[in-house]
């Protein structure tokens, strides 16, 4: 076999030489640094390799964004549907609504009531303040602020009324209180109202009216009002127990027919002695033996009062 050509020889150590000399250079040096270390071939030619690293999987976060409509009441349960949604969220609002309009008329009586304890506070304090006071009778109106009254001392008065009294309740025989340093109409007062009398009890026990008032043209009517039956004491008794702290229950009807007779100041001073008899057993509240100790004790008592029978007429 005939050796081969120079010029072959020399193409061929042409293309053999950068490849040793690449060989060698690995072979001989250590390579680049991988992550910060510097490593053998080994671990370059390792690395050299492409590597496919796996990522876990997570499953997507729920949205903390709220949705577009959410029922604005409770109690409302939660639509996926748009359509329920807004109709959830309107039902909400129009029960909100309700809501602020009852509280809103409460508030709107609360503050009309305390107006009028406003008023008759500052009544109260200006009648207080005042030096006295004339009781009159309006006898004619002269003009839209003068008046004419007669006092019940017996002179007469040409006279003004306050600004805050509406002058259109002063009609002819309204009775007024002047005020006796400048005969100023102070107040308006019913014709049955008499200032200087704070208390008035009368009794009758039928037969000492006089039969002049009894005859016909005046009082020629009497009206009955019989004492309560069954029924109408268990209602009573009902009402006056309300106040008390009870325990346990309290038999009614039974009370009832004991208390045969019995009138309703009878039927509430029941109560008031059931109180007294828990009070005596040192309890805060009463039970229905403390009622039956009462209702026994104002029968025996009822035993000594008299009774008027009146006829039908």
């Amino acid at each position: 076999m005939a050796p081969p050509s120079p010029v072959i020889q020399h193409a061929k150590l042409s293309l053999t030489s950068p490849l040793s000399k690449t060989a060698a250079a690995a072979t001989d040096q250590p390579v680049a640094r991988m992550c910060g270390k510097k490593c053998d071939r080994t671990t370059w030619l390792a690395a050299d390799k492409p590597t496919v690293t796996a990522k876990p999987t997570t499953a997507p976060k729920p949205s903390t964004e709220p949705p577009d409509l959410l029922p604005y009441f409770n109690g409302l349960p939660h639509a996926s549907n748009p359509r329920e949604q807004a109709i959830n969220a309107y039902i909400g609002k129009v029960k909100e609504h309700r809501e602020y309009e009852a509280r809103c008329k409460k508030l709107r009586e609360q503050i009309k009531e305390v107006e009028n304890d406003f008023e008759t506070s500052e009544d109260h304090l200006k009648a207080l303040q005042s030096v006295g006071q004339i009781v009159g009778e309006v006898l004619k109106q002269l003009d839209e602020e003068r008046f004419i009254v007669k006092a019940s001392s017996g002179p007469r008065y040409v006279v003004t009324c306050k600004q805050r009294l509406d002058a259109a309740k002063l009609t002819t025989g309204t009775r007024v209180a002047l005020d006796i340093t400048t005969l100023t109409i102070m107040k308006a007062m019913p014709r049955e109202v008499d200032p200087l009398v704070f208390s008035m009890l009368s009794e009758d026990p039928g037969e000492v009216l006089d039969p002049a008032l009894l005859r016909p043209g005046r009082l020629d009517r009497k009206i009955e009002i019989p004492l309560p039956n069954e029924t109408a004491r268990v209602d009573i008794l009902k009402i006056h127990a309300s106040k008390l702290a009870k325990h346990g229950d309290i038999d009614y009807d039974a009370l009832a027919k004991l208390s045969d007779g019995f009138n309703g100041a009878d039927l509430r001073n029941i109560c008031t002695e059931a109180g007294m008899f828990a009070i005596r057993a040192e309890r805060d509240y009463v039970i229905e033996e403390d009622f039956m100790k009462a209702v026994r004790k104002l029968a025996e008592s009822k035993k000594l009062e008299g009774k008027l029978d009146y006829e039908k007429v």
